[in-house]
Order: structure tokens, then sequence, then C-alpha cells
């Protein structure tokens, strides 16, 4: 497209010069991939013993959901038909 099709374009479909889509769409699928290798580069290694206390953590909190989804049950098995 040229300089003048491109912004119609751009209109049409709601986008704007700066959207991630539009600056796809201008320099291709080499520019995504390079965009992506920038990026996977640049992404640190996860310290495996932080990854383990954040399983710990959202494995109690999980509990801790389930506890007080029980605590809720019980209770409202017994307050509903007083509240009814």
């Amino acid at each position: 497209m040229n300089q003048y099709e491109r912004p119609y374009l751009r209109s049409g479909v709601g986008i704007s010069a700066n959207d991630d889509i539009a600056r796809l769409g201008e320099y291709g699928g080499k520019f995504f991939r390079e965009s992506m290798n920038m990026s996977n580069a640049m992404t640190p290694e996860i310290d495996p013993k932080l990854a383990k206390v954040a399983q710990d953590f959202n494995d109690e909190m999980a509990k801790l959901s389930r506890n007080f989804e029980n605590l809720a049950i019980s209770m409202g098995g017994k307050l509903l038909p007083i509240v009814n």
C-alpha cells in the first residue's frame, strides 16, 4: 500500500499508527520475529527456589480458599432455615 492508503485502512479498522498491530502490518513478520527474539533474550531465568516458594504459596492459598468455602457451606446450611 502507498502512504495514502495505509491511514485510510487503519481508520477503517479502528487502529492508530502507533498500535502494535499497525506496526506489525507495516513492517511484516520479520519485524515480529526479531521483536520476539529480542524479548526472549531479555527475559531472565526464573530461580527454581522462587518457583518452589510461589508454588507452595499458591497451594496454601488454595487450601485457605477451600476452608472458607467449607465454612460458608457449613454455616449457611444451619442459618438458611432460620433466615427463611
